[in-house]
């Protein structure tokens, strides 16, 4: 999620300090200090701004923006729990000065952490208390309420409540268009958070069209360079890899690497999530060689920043995981799945969705070794996680379900196979609609079931809906048409037709 301008790092620090101690040594500590963040070198940073607080021997409004900023630099290196005392020191000094413009900013930014963490009850608590300050002292139409309700959408979005998350990112637009002649990068920003949310929802349709407008107005306020493009470049580019459209995605994608690469410094986190978007591109294509390369490029470069452990990074070793698991290099892949799955029990603790996430892919290995009993307990263990996380209808929940479902199919447990795939139906279902890709695919799943176990009648419904659900949503030569066509037209010939 995106920090608001309030919570962000601002050059209104060094005129204030220019204003209370002209020439004194802490002008230029947090100057010096602020030109390491942009370069990314946040343990320079992070030792000037300790030195700055250690010279300000009283609380005071500008010693409270700078634990604010210190909180930011250990959040970008994952560090949560010195982020959340940094931003708790920051709320207890602002309440003191009574300035709740940048008190709301504090609530927000330890919302977003919260959120991160999967605290999800008090990224909201913290969140909706930011945001009624900023309305209560600024008005319903103050700038830093786009990310405010951006970010509470966010978090509707991660619980799986796509209207709520639909409704408050509207909330988001309309101030922004309020804005629109002097902030058109904040219809930026809105209109990116449509792309993403539309994107989940398989309505590619709309995720482009959102993704496209909101490039128009970063060119409009910010130019087509500015490294602000980079997230909605990378979200069109997704769509376009969805949907089977491999080279206008790969220019793209190379369109915001080479933004990010020019624009920051030489080890970024937008560049590293541009190589990743590149590298999952190449691996749908089958092109392993590069798509290794950009994400070993990704993992050095995070590592760089963020040091040796980092949920990043963790992010990274199930990328790559992932990629040798596709080559059925199942030796190389395990320790990959071992250490992120270490890091994120260390940095996230064991109940965290991310942590599921990765309990999957080594689930996945453990059956392709044949370690069957031990791949139903993984998987068994993230459906768990992410039950009392995100509760039981969340569509993460029916991604689970649908892995072990393919689990029993291989081992032939076929009343189980039929629960699972069910289960996953209906969760896709009332959180997509009926014209989801995920919908699709498990109406796909459930036919093919079926139809091995001789129950025709069943199948033959259950594969010409997924034809039709995949032909709604790609274009004609998609290849998951192609499949689900062949499915049915294998159960047509085993009836006889």
């Amino acid at each position: 999620m995106k920090l608001t301008n309030a919570g962000k790092l601002k050059l209104l620090i060094v005129f204030l300090l220019v204003l209370t101690c002209t020439g004194c040594a802490l002008v230029t500590n947090i100057s010096e200090a602020q030109k390491y963040v942009q370069a990314g070198k946040y343990k320079e940073a992070e030792q000037l701004y300790l030195k700055a607080i250690n010279e300000l021997k009283s609380d005071s409004s500008l010693k409270g923006q700078i634990y604010n900023n210190l909180g930011v630099i250990y959040d970008k290196q994952g560090r949560y729990k010195e982020a959340e005392q940094a931003w708790l020191r920051a709320l207890e000094i602002k309440k003191t000065s009574g300035e709740d413009k940048y008190l709301a900013s504090g609530f927000h930014n330890l919302g977003c952490l919260y959120l991160q963490q999967a605290r999800y009850k008090e990224a909201k608590q913290f969140m909706q208390e930011g945001n009624a300050i900023w309305v209560r002292t600024e008005g319903s139409n103050y700038i830093d309420l786009v990310s405010s309700f951006d970010s509470l959408a966010g978090l509707q979005y991660r619980l799986g409540n796509y209207q709520e998350a639909d409704a408050l990112a509207k909330q988001a637009l309309a101030i922004a268009e309020k804005q629109l002649s002097s902030h058109p990068k904040y219809m930026g920003y809105a209109y990116g958070a449509f792309g993403g949310i539309y994107y989940d929802q398989g309505r590619y349709t709309d995720a482009e069209k959102a993704y496209q407008q909101s490039l128009g107005f970063f060119r409009q306020e910010l130019g087509a360079e500015h490294p602000d493009n980079v997230e909605s470049l990378t979200g069109l580019a997704k769509v376009y890899a969805a949907e089977d459209r491999s080279s206008e995605a790969e220019t793209l994608y190379r369109h915001a690497a080479n933004i990010a690469q020019k624009s920051l410094s030489t080890a970024n986190p937008t560049l590293a999530d541009a190589l990743d978007g590149q590298s999952d591109l190449y691996r749908k294509q089958g092109r392993t060689v590069e798509a290794e390369e950009n994400y070993k490029r990704a993992l050095i470069m995070r590592e760089q920043m963020m040091g040796m452990e980092h949920p990043e990074i963790a992010k990274s070793l199930n990328n790559l995981g992932g990629l040798y698991l596709d080559q059925q290099r199942l030796a190389d892949a395990e320790p990959f799945f071992l250490r992120a799955l270490a890091m994120q029990e260390k940095m996230l603790g064991s109940e965290h969705p991310k942590l599921a996430a990765t309990l999957d892919n080594l689930a996945q290995v453990r059956a392709r070794q044949g370690r069957m009993k031990e791949s139903d307990a993984l998987y068994q263990r993230a459906i768990d996680i992410q039950e009392r996380v995100l509760g039981s209808q969340h569509p993460d929940v029916a991604q689970t379900l649908y892995n072990q479902g393919g689990l029993y199919f291989q081992l032939k447990r076929y009343p189980g196979c039929e629960e699972n795939f069910q289960r996953a139906l209906s969760i896709r279902q009332a959180a997509f609609g009926g014209h989801h890709p995920d919908v699709a695919r498990s109406l796909n799943s459930l036919g093919v079931l079926y139809a091995v176990q001789g129950q025709y009648a069943k199948a033959e419904p259950l594969l010409t809906q997924a034809v039709s659900i995949f032909e709604a949503v790609f274009k004609p030569d998609h290849w998951e048409i192609a499949k689900c066509r062949e499915d049915l037209e294998k159960l047509r010939k085993a009836k006889g037709h």
